[in-house]
């Protein structure tokens, strides 16, 4: 099983290993298993229900987006300027229209 840990406390694991647990230094590892990270979270995102889990699956996205940002040597206010140019240029998501089909595409 490959997955990203936090840093803190990897212990609980222990328990579910029948051999070792090896964990490899992230800049060992590509960036696509962050990215790839990234899904499994937002999926969780997705499945979470009340406002507690929800909260927890966004702390652990937002952490994620901080992660591969630094990772590729970009800040958050960077992260945070492109938001506000592509908001600005092709709307927010504050309406919440879904787009359901295009006809004849």
């Amino acid at each position: 099983m490959k997955s990203w840990r936090r840093g803190i406390h990897p212990q609980p694991l222990c328990h579910y290993a029948k051999t070792k647990i090896k964990f490899v230094h992230y800049r060992k590892v590509l960036g696509v298993s962050r990215k790839k990270k990234s899904f499994d979270e937002a999926k969780e995102l997705l499945e979470a229900k009340t406002s507690e889990e929800i909260l927890n699956e966004l702390s652990d996205v937002l952490e994620l987006v901080e992660s591969i940002a630094t990772n590729n040597k970009l800040t958050i206010a960077e992260v945070k300027k492109q938001k506000l140019a592509k908001k600005e240029k092709r709307g927010g998501f504050k309406k919440k229209l879904f787009l359901e089909y295009v006809d004849g595409a």
